[in-house]
């Protein structure tokens, strides 16, 4: 009797997972299908800037009031559906959190980043949602990097070569301070070399444009009066001989 009934047990449970099994498949056409949707999630970051009224604060000069300020990111997913869910986590803290569909206002799941001192990396894995016919499949992964403040971009000498990679208010680069300022102090340098010989050059093509009426007919006049000393010269050789 007990043999018959651990058969019967093995009997149910084998139904059971051949039955979840079922349930559970997606055709390799649903599944391409479900992969390239999941293609089109977005995620993305956005400068924000936080400011309120204080009193702790002196008012600058012209301004009747004090301002508490500062800058974050706010990151968005986007174009989510109610056949996925995801899991993002991020390098700094290694926080996790999953998004699912109910958690979007507008279609859209947002959360605010203030940590821009470091570079972050927000890494995501797109899973399908039991609204499929092949839950918790893994479907796509990705990333985001998150950007850092430079504080170097805020320097006059910055202020000179805003063009520069190195000055640019948020970087994805590790730079070593003394090498960066190094270099951008280098670029400075030899740019406005390039601007005194460019300055000396537009003053000279300049003052040619003003004065062209006197140089061009100065120069014709050189040219007719060599013109008429060579024909001259001819003629007297012609009569000697």
């Amino acid at each position: 009797m007990k043999k018959l009934s651990w058969i019967f047990l093995l009997c149910f449970m084998s139904f059971i997972s051949m039955s979840s099994s079922n349930a559970s498949a997606c055709s390799n056409e649903e599944i391409v299908k479900l992969k390239k949707e999941a293609t089109g999630i977005k995620v993305v970051y956005e400068e924000k800037e936080f400011k309120e009224e204080t009193d702790d604060l002196i008012p600058g000069e012209g301004e009747e009031k004090a301002y508490y300020s500062y800058n974050y990111f706010t990151v968005s997913f986007a174009n989510m559906t109610s056949n996925y869910y995801i899991k993002y986590t991020n390098n700094i803290n290694n926080e996790s959190k999953t998004i699912t569909v109910s958690d979007l206002t507008n279609g859209i799941y947002s959360f605010d980043w203030e940590n821009i001192d470091v570079i972050t990396k927000i890494n995501y894995i797109v899973y399908t949602s039991d609204n499929t016919s092949c839950p918790d499949e893994k479907v796509y992964e990705g990333y985001l990097v998150i950007p850092r403040f430079n504080p170097i971009s805020q320097t006059m000498l910055c202020a000179k070569a805003k063009e520069l990679d190195e000055c640019q208010k948020y970087v994805t680069v590790e730079y070593n301070t003394e090498t960066q300022y190094n270099t951008v102090e280098k670029y400075v340098k030899e740019k406005e070399k390039k601007n005194i010989s460019l300055k000396w050059y537009q003053k000279s093509w300049n003052f040619i444009k003003e004065h062209k009426l006197i140089i061009i007919p100065g120069s014709v006049a050189v040219i007719g009066v060599a013109t008429f000393v060579i024909i001259k010269r001819r003629k007297e050789v012609t009569q000697y001989e």
